[in-house]
């Protein structure tokens, strides 16, 4: 998969977590806060779509949110092997399964769908 292909996925799932993109600089960053101490926090852009850490905040979210999630290697589609795929299944009150070349592509294609299918 080319890496225009992760970059788009990954900008998706930011602008559903509240990141909004800057089109002069052509990065994304999130809305500045002050923590409870009130101190000044600063954070990384996660790329959910390449990042297994990032990716496992959705995971996270949707189990939060009362959702069965699986994520497994192979196809569990079909009945084809293949060790080059991902497969993510949700279950909440619909089953939506989504496939990728790696488990945090695939588990933001899940997401995206979860997300986008809750609106």
């Amino acid at each position: 998969m080319s890496d225009d292909k992760f970059a788009e996925t990954n900008d998706r799932v930011l602008a559903l977590h509240g990141w909004r993109k800057i089109e002069k600089r052509e990065h994304w960053e999130r809305q500045l806060y002050v923590d409870n101490s009130g101190v000044f926090r600063s954070i990384d852009v996660p790329n959910y779509a390449k990042d297994i850490r990032a990716a496992w905040e959705l995971v996270t979210e949707m189990i939060a949110a009362g959702c069965f999630v699986v994520v497994q290697s192979g196809n569990g589609i079909d009945d084809n092997d293949n060790d080059n795929m991902f497969t993510c299944v949700v279950y909440n009150d619909i089953l939506l399964t989504k496939s990728g070349e790696t488990a945090p592509l695939a588990i933001c294609k899940l997401y995206l769908a979860w997300k986008e299918g809750n609106r």
